[in-house]
C-alpha cells in the first residue's frame, strides 16, 4: 500500500518554459511551463513524496544480480523532486557518451537497457538468457562507469540496481489471432467509427499489419502550414505505405496518407494529413483537447486504444538503449505501470490531464509501443510508450495544440 501511495503521489510535469527552479530533466527544465502558473508548478513539485532508505530495494529478489549505493532520505516537495531529476540527469550523461556501449547487447554484451525509475535508483536491465555469462568483475565495471557520470552530477553513493530481465516486445498486430480470447474488444464501437478531422485515439489500419491506434495530431517543427498525426512505426514497416482509417476499402476512400517520416531508433512513424485537429478520443465517443506536452509524470497517466480503451496507470521510469525481441532497439522509452497495452492498442496516446486558463486539456506523454515483464522491478508487465520527446526530436513534428 505504501508503494503505491508513493507511486500515486509522485508527479513530474514538463511542458515548457516558465523556470521556477536550476535543477534539469536530460537537457530540459521540466519545472517550466507557460500554461500553468507559478503556484501550480509549485503545487505539483510540494507532491513529490519523501524518499526514505530502507532495505527491501536491495533484497535478494529473484532477478536482482546485484545492488550498489543507498536509496537517499529526501523530504517530500523540492528535496524529493531534485534528487529524481539529478538521477535522470545521470542516465541522460551515461546515453549520451556511449558509456555502456561495451556491455550493450547490440553489441555482443548483455545489458539491454538503463535508465532512472521514480522509487530513486537507477536501474539497469540484462538478458537473462545471457545471465550465467556476467561475471562479478562486469558487474563492477558497470558499478563504476555510472559511479564516473554520478560524480560529475554531484552525487555520492548513487543506489543502483543490476537485474535479469526477459526483452520487451512490440505489441503484434491485431489480426493474428483467429479469436478475441487474447484480444478483448474495446469498450464501445466509436473507436472504430471514421472520423474527420482525423484525431488521437481511434483505428488506423494498414495493409502490413491491420488495426492500430492513432497517437496525436502534429503540426511540423519546420512548416506551421504542413500538419499530420504520428503512430507506431511497426504497424506500417516502410515509409510510403498507405494508412487507412477506420479500415481499408475497396475504392480507398478511407485513406488517409501515406508514412512519410521514420527515424532508425524510435518505434513512430509520421503521416501528412491537412485534416486533424488537436483532440484524443476517450472513449464513448468522448474527447478531450490537447493543450500541451509533459515528459513524464507519475499521477494518473492515461491511455487510449483501440483494444483496451481508456485505461489509466502510473508513470514507472525512463529508460535508455533499450532492447526488444526481434532486433528493436529504441534510444528512449517510458514505462506505464497499470492495466497493459493488448494488440490493436499501438500508436494510441499516453497522457496526463490538467486544468489551465482555457480550460480542461490533455498533455501528451507520448505513444504506445509495446509491453515489458520484470518481477525484479517490483511490478510485473508494464506498458512501453515512445516519448513524445523522442518522436519531436526525430521525426520533426511536435503535438498540435488548442
Amino acid at each position: 500500500m505504501l508503494r503505491m501511495l508513493k507511486i500515486f503521489a509522485f508527479l513530474i510535469i514538463a511542458v515548457a518554459y516558465m523556470s521556477i527552479a536550476s535543477a534539469t530533466y536530460g537537457e530540459e527544465d521540466i519545472r517550466t511551463n507557460t500554461m500553468l502558473t507559478t503556484k501550480q508548478i509549485n503545487e505539483i513539485v510540494d507532491r513529490t513524496p519523501p524518499l526514505k532508505s530502507d532495505s527491501i530495494w536491495k533484497s535478494e529478489n529473484y532477478g536482482v544480480l546485484a545492488t550498489y549505493g543507498n536509496i537517499p532520505e529526501k523530504q517530500k516537495g523540492v528535496e524529493s523532486y531534485e534528487w529524481q531529476l539529478s538521477i535522470s540527469n545521470v542516465s541522460e550523461l551515461i546515453f549520451k557518451n556511449d558509456a555502456l556501449d561495451e556491455y550493450l547487447y547490440r553489441n555482443n554484451g548483455f545489458i539491454i537497457g538503463y535508465g532512472s525509475v521514480i522509487d530513486g535508483y537507477i536501474v539497469v536491465m540484462t538478458y537473462d538468457e545471457l545471465e550465467d555469462t556476467i561475471t562479478d568483475e562486469d558487474l563492477k565495471n558497470i558499478h563504476k562507469i555510472i559511479n564516473k557520470y554520478a560524480e560529475e552530477k554531484k552525487i555520492e553513493n548513487v543506489p543502483i540496481k543490476i537485474i535479469s530481465s526477459e526483452m520487451g516486445e512490440p505489441l503484434k498486430p491485431k489480426l493474428e489471432f483467429a479469436d478475441d480470447t487474447q484480444n478483448s474488444k474495446a469498450i464501445d464501437d466509436d473507436y472504430e467509427s471514421k472520423v474527420r478531422p482525423l484525431i488521437g485515439g481511434i483505428q488506423v489500419y494498414s495493409d502490413y499489419t491491420g488495426p492500430g491506434t492513432s497517437g496525436y495530431a502534429v503540426v511540423s517543427d519546420n512548416n506551421s502550414s504542413e500538419k499530420g498525426f504520428v503512430t507506431s512505426a511497426h504497424l506500417v514497416d516502410f515509409d510510403n505505405y498507405s494508412v487507412y482509417q477506420p479500415t481499408n476499402d475497396f475504392l480507398n476512400l478511407n485513406q488517409v496518407g501515406t508514412s512519410a517520416v521514420s527515424y532508425t531508433n524510435v518505434d513512430a512513424i509520421y503521416i501528412p494529413m491537412s485534416d486533424v485537429d488537436a483532440e484524443l478520443h476517450i472513449g464513448n465517443g468522448e474527447t478531450i483537447a490537447v493543450g500541451g506536452y509533459t515528459d513524464s509524470s507519475g499521477i494518473d497517466v492515461y491511455r487510449s486504444g483501440v483494444t483496451t480503451g481508456l485505461t489509466v496507470g502510473q508513470y514507472y521510469g525512463r529508460i535508455y538503449d533499450y532492447e526488444m525481441s526481434g532486433g528493436n532497439l529504441l534510444d528512449r522509452v517510458g514505462f506505464m505501470e497499470g492495466p497493459v497495452a493488448q494488440a490493436g492498442d499501438s500508436g494510441g496516446p499516453l497522457y496526463s490531464t490538467m486544468d489551465i486558463a482555457v480550460g480542461h486539456r490533455a498533455f501528451v506523454l507520448g505513444i504506445t509501443q509495446g509491453t515489458y515483464s520484470g518481477n525484479a522491478t517490483g511490478y510485473e508487465t508494464m506498458t512501453v510508450f515512445v516519448p513524445f520527446r523522442e518522436i519531436k526530436d526525430k521525426l520533426g513534428v511536435s503535438p498540435l495544440t488548442k
